[in-house]
């Protein structure tokens, strides 16, 4: 793969697909929707969605998250999260619990049945990502890791700029 300087990208100014490095872009982009693909079919069968699966690992992981909280770390609209927090708790998935120092506060928890619901999707994603990661070597592995660091850190800075380059 040919290297090019950011200041050199950063200059582009036609379509996408001409873009050096857009083909890479496309194959991150299929793997992460190869992925999801994988997991959701994985989880189905437990009655589940990939988003409820999603809520349910954040809540088990570290119980007692608010709905800004667990918003903030599936990267969606907190209005998302309430409609499906309101469903999961209709079925027995998980419960919402007054926060005792600020009433206007939920706290999201796992049912012991949301617990045992996760406890399975968890291993489907486990079993998903385990065979994903085993298709490379550990030091690929390792410099994936590190690039996409770089890259998600970037993404920041785009989402923190907010507006679109100036085309001159």
């Amino acid at each position: 793969m040919v290297e090019h300087h950011s200041s050199e990208l950063n200059k582009y100014q036609g379509p996408p697909w001409n873009i050096p490095g857009f083909e890479v872009w496309l194959t991150i982009a299929r793997t992460y929707q190869l992925c999801e693909r994988a997991i959701s079919q994985r989880v189905a069968p437990l009655g589940i969605s990939l988003a409820q699966h999603d809520v349910l690992a954040n809540v088990v992981h570290s119980p007692g998250l608010t709905q800004q909280e667990i918003a903030d770390r599936l990267l969606v609209a907190r209005s998302n999260v309430s409609m499906l927090l309101s469903s999961m708790e209709k079925t027995g998935l998980l419960k919402r619990v007054r926060d005792s120092d600020d009433g206007r506060i939920r706290r999201v928890f796992a049912t012991p049945h949301g617990r045992k619901i996760a406890e399975a999707t968890l291993a489907a994603q486990a079993d998903v990502v385990e065979r994903m990661i085993s298709a490379i070597e550990q030091t690929e592995l390792i410099a994936i890791g590190a690039a996409m660091e770089k890259v998600e850190k970037a993404l920041q800075l785009v989402l923190q700029d907010g507006a679109p380059r100036k085309q001159p």
